[in-house]
Protein backbone atom coordinates (compact mmCIF):
# COMPACT_ATOMS: atom_id res chain seq x y z
CA UNK A 1 0.00 0.00 0.00
CA UNK A 2 1.40 3.42 -0.96
CA UNK A 3 0.47 6.13 1.84
CA UNK A 4 0.20 9.97 0.66
CA UNK A 5 2.93 11.32 3.65
CA UNK A 6 3.51 14.43 4.73
CA UNK A 7 7.92 14.12 4.89
CA UNK A 8 8.94 17.83 5.44
CA UNK A 9 10.45 19.45 8.86
CA UNK A 10 12.83 18.00 11.50
CA UNK A 11 12.12 15.03 13.93
CA UNK A 12 14.20 13.03 16.14
CA UNK A 13 16.70 10.84 15.16
CA UNK A 14 15.65 7.85 17.50
CA UNK A 15 16.57 9.46 20.34
CA UNK A 16 14.44 10.28 23.29
CA UNK A 17 12.74 12.83 21.57
CA UNK A 18 9.63 12.56 19.31
CA UNK A 19 8.00 14.50 17.10
CA UNK A 20 4.05 14.70 16.57
CA UNK A 21 3.65 14.94 12.92
CA UNK A 22 0.83 17.32 11.29
CA UNK A 23 -1.21 14.15 10.48
CA UNK A 24 -1.63 13.87 14.56
CA UNK A 25 1.38 10.43 14.55
CA UNK A 26 4.23 10.24 15.84
CA UNK A 27 8.34 10.95 14.66
CA UNK A 28 9.67 7.77 15.69
CA UNK A 29 12.66 7.80 13.38
CA UNK A 30 14.27 10.96 11.11
CA UNK A 31 16.88 11.47 9.42
CA UNK A 32 17.78 13.59 6.01
CA UNK A 33 16.92 11.45 3.07
CA UNK A 34 20.64 11.97 1.99
CA UNK A 35 21.46 9.68 5.24
CA UNK A 36 19.02 7.16 4.97
CA UNK A 37 19.79 4.09 6.74
CA UNK A 38 20.36 1.07 4.07
CA UNK A 39 20.78 -1.33 7.34
CA UNK A 40 18.81 -1.70 11.11
CA UNK A 41 16.84 1.19 12.35
CA UNK A 42 16.18 1.84 16.33
CA UNK A 43 12.82 3.44 16.52
CA UNK A 44 12.37 6.04 19.76
CA UNK A 45 9.31 3.73 21.12
CA UNK A 46 8.18 0.27 20.50
CA UNK A 47 5.97 -0.24 18.07
CA UNK A 48 3.68 -2.22 20.70
CA UNK A 49 2.47 1.33 21.62
CA UNK A 50 1.13 2.09 17.77
CA UNK A 51 -1.78 0.30 15.35
CA UNK A 52 0.10 1.68 12.06
CA UNK A 53 3.52 2.68 10.82
CA UNK A 54 4.19 4.63 8.08
CA UNK A 55 7.47 4.17 6.65
CA UNK A 56 9.52 6.36 4.18
CA UNK A 57 12.52 4.41 2.34
CA UNK A 58 14.61 5.63 -0.51
CA UNK A 59 16.50 3.97 -3.42
CA UNK A 60 20.01 4.02 -3.40
CA UNK A 61 19.47 6.72 -6.54
CA UNK A 62 16.94 8.63 -4.73
CA UNK A 63 13.36 7.36 -5.78
CA UNK A 64 10.98 7.68 -2.56
CA UNK A 65 9.15 4.72 -1.79
CA UNK A 66 6.28 5.05 0.74
CA UNK A 67 4.28 2.20 2.32
CA UNK A 68 2.18 1.45 5.64
CA UNK A 69 2.49 -1.13 7.57
CA UNK A 70 -1.21 -1.59 10.20
CA UNK A 71 -0.40 -3.85 13.37
CA UNK A 72 3.74 -3.43 12.82
CA UNK A 73 4.69 -5.13 16.04
CA UNK A 74 5.80 -8.85 14.66
CA UNK A 75 5.19 -7.88 11.08
CA UNK A 76 7.53 -8.79 8.21
CA UNK A 77 6.80 -6.11 5.33
CA UNK A 78 8.99 -5.73 1.87
CA UNK A 79 9.70 -2.60 0.06
CA UNK A 80 10.01 -2.25 -3.58
CA UNK A 81 10.83 -0.15 -6.40
CA UNK A 82 10.39 -0.58 -10.11
CA UNK A 83 12.03 2.12 -12.65
CA UNK A 84 12.86 1.89 -16.04
CA UNK A 85 16.06 3.36 -17.10
CA UNK A 86 17.47 3.40 -20.24
CA UNK A 87 15.86 0.47 -22.17
CA UNK A 88 16.58 -1.77 -19.01
CA UNK A 89 13.55 -2.35 -16.14
CA UNK A 90 15.21 -2.00 -12.94
CA UNK A 91 13.79 -3.68 -9.60
CA UNK A 92 14.89 -3.49 -6.63
CA UNK A 93 13.53 -4.72 -3.07
CA UNK A 94 14.35 -5.27 0.43
CA UNK A 95 12.40 -7.02 3.58
CA UNK A 96 12.05 -5.86 7.14
CA UNK A 97 10.87 -6.99 9.94
CA UNK A 98 9.63 -5.11 13.16
CA UNK A 99 10.18 -6.11 16.44
CA UNK A 100 9.36 -3.34 19.08
CA UNK A 101 11.52 -0.82 18.67
CA UNK A 102 13.66 -1.95 15.89
CA UNK A 103 13.38 -2.12 12.23
CA UNK A 104 15.55 -5.13 10.77
CA UNK A 105 16.64 -5.99 7.74
CA UNK A 106 15.64 -9.93 6.77
CA UNK A 107 18.84 -11.21 5.51
CA UNK A 108 18.87 -12.57 2.05
CA UNK A 109 15.87 -10.74 1.08
CA UNK A 110 16.87 -8.17 -0.65
CA UNK A 111 19.13 -6.94 -3.45
CA UNK A 112 17.46 -5.87 -7.50
CA UNK A 113 16.72 -7.05 -11.03
CA UNK A 114 18.04 -6.03 -14.36
CA UNK A 115 15.77 -7.07 -17.20
CA UNK A 116 16.76 -5.72 -20.81
CA UNK A 117 17.07 -7.35 -24.12
CA UNK A 118 20.55 -8.69 -23.23
CA UNK A 119 18.73 -10.83 -20.33
CA UNK A 120 18.19 -10.55 -16.94
CA UNK A 121 21.35 -10.49 -14.08
CA UNK A 122 20.38 -10.47 -10.42
CA UNK A 123 22.79 -8.99 -8.03
CA UNK A 124 22.20 -9.05 -3.87
CA UNK A 125 22.81 -6.40 -1.65
CA UNK A 126 20.95 -3.47 0.28
CA UNK A 127 19.45 -0.64 -2.42
CA UNK A 128 16.20 0.91 -0.23
CA UNK A 129 17.02 2.61 2.68
CA UNK A 130 14.85 4.29 5.48
CA UNK A 131 14.68 7.50 6.36
CA UNK A 132 11.29 8.23 8.22
CA UNK A 133 8.89 6.29 10.54
CA UNK A 134 5.87 7.80 11.92
CA UNK A 135 4.06 5.99 14.36
CA UNK A 136 -0.50 6.34 14.86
Amino acid sequence: AIANLDISGGGSSGGGNTEVSTKGGTVLYEVPTVNANFSDVTLSQSTSNFTQLDICCCTDVGEAIFTSVYNPNGNIFNVSSAIQESGELIIKSKQYEINGSNITTVPGLGGMLSVSSEGIATVDGNYIGIYKVIGY
